[in-house]
């Protein structure tokens, strides 16, 4: 309904402070079984991020119509945010090109386990290590790699694989 970032369904994203009364049409958007509906404040930074949510009503069929500051929006194809979710996306490294020592820097706190591959640009696993909230430093030296292109693939569960690429040396 409201925070900084902009990913998930944006469609109700117009609150502007106070109270305020929404109709969701939740049948538009998802389909099939459904067992729960669940309601996330997801840590936006900065102070005053506190969200109350009250008197929840679910009916199948027509919605109660006699709410008086009832907001009902028309639009039935999902606004759709163009941030990603999680925490991999946001993994950065650097320096790059590596001369020696390069860092993957977790900038985002997770629950779950992280793990960095190291491949050569033929797939050949060089190492798997887990990481951790910060940075997290390797060597070239240590690791015995020679000059080249590497690919580098983030892994957490829940979340898609994401693979990123480094230059070491000059090539």
């Amino acid at each position: 309904m409201y925070g900084t970032q902009n990913y998930g369904i944006t469609n109700y994203d117009t609150y502007a402070g106070s109270t305020k009364t929404y109709t969701i049409p939740v049948g538009n958007f998802y389909y099939g079984a459904m067992d729960r509906l669940v309601f996330i404040n997801d840590n936006d930074g900065g102070t005053g991020n506190n969200s109350t949510i009250s008197q929840v009503k679910i009916y199948e069929g027509v919605c109660d119509t006699s709410v008086a500051q009832k907001i009902t929006f028309a639009i039935t194809k999902p606004n759709l945010g163009s941030e990603e979710e999680g925490v991999l996306p946001y993994i950065t490294i650097s320096p790059n090109p590596v001369s020696n020592i390069f860092n993957i820097h977790v900038t985002q706190k997770t629950s779950n386990p992280l793990t960095a591959t190291l491949y050569t640009i033929n797939g050949r696993a060089i190492f798997k290590q887990p990481l951790s909230y910060g940075v997290n430093a390797f060597s070239s030296k240590k690791l015995q790699l020679s000059a080249g292109l590497y690919l580098i693939t983030l892994e957490t569960e829940g979340e898609e694989t994401v693979t990123k690429k480094i230059v070491l040396g000059d090539i």
